[in-house]
């Protein structure tokens, strides 16, 4: 298993959570240095906060973690200085379906993205 499938199964893991507490299911990794420093959930419907994506709660809780903030609003710089967020594109949706939309309650996808957001990313 190559380092990119790792931090996606544990996004996807994240997105599971999100899930079962009936959040849309996506979840989120943040690395550096090929080690995972931050990850969540979507918890929008959980907190009524529609700003509690999976990603922004994964730069929030790395944030928090490292008691830094990124006072030049560079993703270069800051917390995320050196990271790479993971998020599956494939979600899974809370075991009570929203209306309009289809029900999928498990998902694997080799499909996925990761955004570089430092100068050490390589794509």
């Amino acid at each position: 298993m190559t380092d990119h499938e790792r931090f996606m199964r544990v996004a996807l893991e994240e997105a599971a959570l999100a899930a079962a507490e009936g959040n849309m299911g996506c979840g989120a990794v943040i690395t550096q240095g090929g080690a995972v420093v931050s990850r969540a959930h979507n918890q929008a419907t959980t907190l009524a906060d529609v700003t509690a994506h999976a990603e922004t709660q994964a730069v929030r809780r790395l944030s928090l973690d490292r008691r830094v903030v990124n006072p030049t609003f560079r993703a270069d710089a800051g917390p995320l200085k050196g990271t790479t967020l993971y998020r599956p594109v494939t979600r899974l949706l809370p075991e009570h379906p929203i209306p309009g939309r289809p029900r999928k309650t498990s998902s694997y996808s080799r499909s996925f993205w990761f955004v570089g957001l430092g100068p050490s990313w390589v794509s």
